[in-house]
């Protein structure tokens, strides 16, 4: 549980927006007064978005703003939001700018006032995700909650599973995990896959709801079903956690190699200290201490004292031929998934 606190909390902003799985047409590049578009660009745009989220959630921020500032340049609210956001953090190669920043947020929230005026569900959810971050506004959890709610009465999914959050995390209204088990199986029901993995992690906890580990598996698989969505690729670490633990299925280190490694190659860094054991002690996969070991240095980035500490005790039993070899898969990862904060003061430890 403890772990699952430790994700939810800086992730609360990335669940609640769940990804670009967006399929109003005003996501092509709604602007000024909110001309209509048509479906082929805004498909394509969607796209895009999904590629630059995908992209940021691995690290990438570079390749990220590569894709949102063309977007944002041509007026599209969700990527001068996230624009606003490298600014802010000083993420993807830009110094940080809080100012740059204001502006790119003040411009979605424009285009994004019009939409909701008019009543569009899509655009109220996202004025409350910016109340909730306090992006170009002051942070207000009552705001957005308001705004979730005018979004979340038209049945829309996502504002639905904000609105379990807060009342998950105790943000904005008093912590209710029935309240929040509710508002997360409202969306899970329309197939929202963010939700579907939350709703799945209250089974897990038995907050909010009975705990059931047969249940928490099959609204897992329902999100992990979903793609390459940072929701799915989470829920699929939790199917590999489940068959390696044999909750509420039966223990099987193969089907804990196979989910847990399709995490993993999709940018999930918490699976990589399971899936290093794995490869440790030889389970459901042939013995590789090199590849353990780069696993767990992985892993650092999401939890560096406990991945070190999993490191460290594998190094004695390690060749300086396996080490060396750890150290190759660890720069051949590095491209592919973005640069890691902690990887310095990891490699230098070793001997």
């Amino acid at each position: 549980m403890l772990r699952q606190l430790i994700i939810l909390l800086p992730l609360l902003v990335l669940f609640s927006l769940g990804g670009c799985e967006r399929s109003k047409d005003w996501v092509a590049g709604c602007c000024g007064d909110a001309p209509a578009v048509s479906p082929t660009p805004a498909l394509a745009q969607a796209n895009q978005l999904q590629d630059a989220e995908t992209a940021y959630d691995r690290g990438d921020y570079q390749r990220a703003l590569k894709i949102w500032q063309p977007l944002a340049d041509q007026g599209n609210p969700v990527a001068q939001r996230w624009v606003g956001e490298l600014y802010d953090l000083g993420d993807g190669g830009l110094r940080t700018d809080k100012a740059e920043a204001v502006k790119w947020y003040q411009k979605a929230l424009k285009t994004w006032q019009l939409l909701a005026d008019r009543g569009d569900a899509e655009a109220q959810r996202w004025i409350g995700e910016m109340y909730d971050g306090g992006y170009g506004v002051k942070q207000d959890y009552a705001e957005a909650l308001k705004w979730w709610r005018k979004a979340a009465d038209q049945g829309y999914a996502p504002a639905q599973h904000s609105i379990g959050m807060l009342y998950n995390i105790g943000f904005g209204a008093k912590r209710d995990y029935a309240e929040a088990a509710k508002w997360f199986r409202k969306a899970a029901d329309q197939g929202y896959a963010p939700a579907q993995m939350q709703i799945g992690n209250m089974y897990e906890s038995g907050e909010g709801v009975k705990r059931d580990y047969a249940e928490a598996m099959k609204w897992f698989r329902k999100a992990a079903d979903q793609g390459a969505t940072w929701a799915s690729v989470r829920a699929q670490m939790q199917i590999g956690e489940f068959y390696m633990d044999g909750r509420g299925v039966q223990q099987n280190y193969s089907e804990a190699f196979k989910w847990l490694s399709k995490a993993v190659d999709q940018g999930d860094r918490w699976g990589g200290v399971d899936l290093g054991r794995l490869y440790e002690y030889g389970r459901g996969v042939k013995q590789d201490y090199a590849r353990a070991y780069m696993l767990f240095w992985i892993g650092s980035a999401e939890d560096y004292d406990r991945c070190s500490m999993e490191a460290h005790r594998l190094i004695p039993k390690m060749t300086p031929e396996q080490i060396a070899e750890g150290k190759r898969l660890i720069k051949e990862w590095l491209p592919k998934r973005g640069e890691i904060p902690a990887s310095e003061a990891l490699t230098k430890d070793v001997p």
